[in-house]
């Protein structure tokens, strides 16, 4: 008997296998909040305009030959040609890849957003399970975000801050693996995913900085056991920096100008009544979205808790946690006004939810001493984190069915009419006007003009 137990306990030790099972958990959210059902639609609701520029991208690289330095995105407004350039689009390239070898299926796409999503969350997953030593409570910190409409809402949707977010995810997870195993093959892997998330969105890097600091730290003054310092941590940081250097140089070239909004839009460069306004449409109509009403209260609490619990063994922990506080703050405060139009401008900051919730239950953790207490509480909070979903669903269904955004009438008709418009003499080149479409590139990118 004590053999089969051994062995089930060997076979459920496998990461693969636990990312199976947790993969399983995730699809049953999933069914929850009905995110299945709306696997295949278009590029609607919030913020369509951004999300057809990011899909516009990808259909470039499928109709144009796949060349990685093409930035056309259909928009023949722009006195650029229609070329413009942010975020590093190296996501974008493998996915159309993908479909001169599958075919132009947008679900394509979107099969690549729910596996980087699967991998991230599996990621928070696994590092919580490194510090908690308890499967309930890890599964309660990588499944917490869905306790966030916004988060919901924008997981899966063709937006850049979705796959910069859990590519430092999945960055930090191999980072704890190369502490672990002293692998460099998996060190260059973290490097790597670190160094594209930051040339994504830079401020997608606030939680490596805090880590980078908190090594920094350590190195010059703690003199702790940790991850050591090395002048190839600083790589991701160089790599984002040498980008965005070439992608104003390539912007000023072509006219792209500034059409990606890539600037910040400090809180000091807008008056009082501005700020005033700023600040009101964040209470009236974000702030339910960023976080369940009923769990914010606590979650404040949780913080100054967090904040105020130091110990010795702590310490390390208490610091990175206060760096990403203080960079989260930065960011807010540098890029204020851009969260009065632009909702989902809360990504960056959303990795505080499960290190917030990780970081408490790290701290109880000595105080739980009987494993039955453990597995108690740990089952409360699961079931409390199931019944919050409701309000998560509610939220995001009621953007699902806002005519407003959803227009999908305005674009419908555009899909497969690259090989109609080309037979009746259409050139790909040629100006096309699509009146019934409100973003500059969406209906352009369905038709290849």
């Amino acid at each position: 008997m004590s053999d089969k137990i051994a062995r089930l306990k060997s076979v459920f030790s496998n990461w693969l296998v636990q990312f199976v099972l947790f993969s399983g958990i995730l699809w049953l959210i999933f069914i929850i909040l009905e995110i299945n059902r709306h696997l295949k639609d278009m590029i609607l609701g919030y913020h369509y305009w951004r999300k057809s520029d990011t899909y516009a991208q990808i259909s470039n690289y499928y109709y144009n030959g796949l060349n990685f330095f093409d930035h056309s995105i259909y928009y023949n407004q722009l006195e650029s040609g229609g070329r413009a350039v942010a975020e590093f689009p190296l996501f974008y390239y493998f996915i159309a890849f993908q479909q001169t070898i599958f075919g132009n299926y947008q679900i394509i796409a979107k099969i690549n957003w729910i596996l980087l999503l699967y991998i991230g969350l599996f990621s928070i997953f696994k590092i919580a399970q490194h510090y908690l030593k308890q499967v309930g409570f890890s599964l309660l910190v990588a499944l917490i975000l869905f306790t966030s409409p916004i988060y919901t809402a924008y997981a899966i949707d063709f937006l850049p801050d979705s796959v910069a977010i859990n590519l430092i995810f999945i960055g930090f997870w191999l980072l704890l693996k190369s502490s672990l195993n002293h692998k460099t093959s998996t060190f260059i892997f973290a490097i790597i995913l670190f160094s594209i998330a930051g040339m994504m969105k830079p401020f997608f890097l606030i939680p490596f900085i805090a880590l980078l600091m908190v090594i920094i730290s350590n190195h010059l003054f703690i003199k702790k056991e940790f991850i050591p310092f090395k002048w190839s941590l600083l790589i991701p940081i160089l790599a984002t920096i040498l980008w965005f250097v070439y992608a104003h140089y390539y912007n000023s070239v072509t006219g792209g100008g500034n059409y990606f909004l890539s600037t910040t839009r400090a809180i000091w460069d807008y008056s009082a009544e501005e700020t005033a306004t700023t600040i009101y449409v964040i209470k009236v109509l974000w702030l339910n979205d960023y976080i369940h009403p009923l769990f914010r209260p606590f979650f404040l609490l949780i913080v100054l808790v967090n904040l105020v619990w130091w110990n010795k063994k702590t310490v390390l922990l208490n610091l990175f946690y206060v760096f990403s506080l203080l960079g989260g703050l930065a960011f807010f405060v540098l890029f204020f006004n851009m969260l009065e139009h632009h909702d989902y401008y809360v990504y960056p900051l959303i990795f505080l939810v499960p290190l917030t919730i990780g970081k408490f239950l790290f701290h109880i953790q000595p105080y739980l001493r009987l494993n039955a207490l453990k597995h108690s509480l740990s089952l409360i909070l699961l079931v409390l984190f199931y019944m919050s979903l409701t309000n998560t669903f509610n939220r995001v269904q009621s953007r699902r069915m806002d005519t407003r955004i959803n227009g999908l009438v305005q674009y419908a008709g555009y899909q497969n009419l690259d090989a109609f418009l080309t037979r009746n003499g259409v050139k790909e080149t040629d100006y096309v006007l699509a009146f019934s479409d409100k973003s500059p590139s969406h209906a352009l990118s369905l038709m290849n003009r």
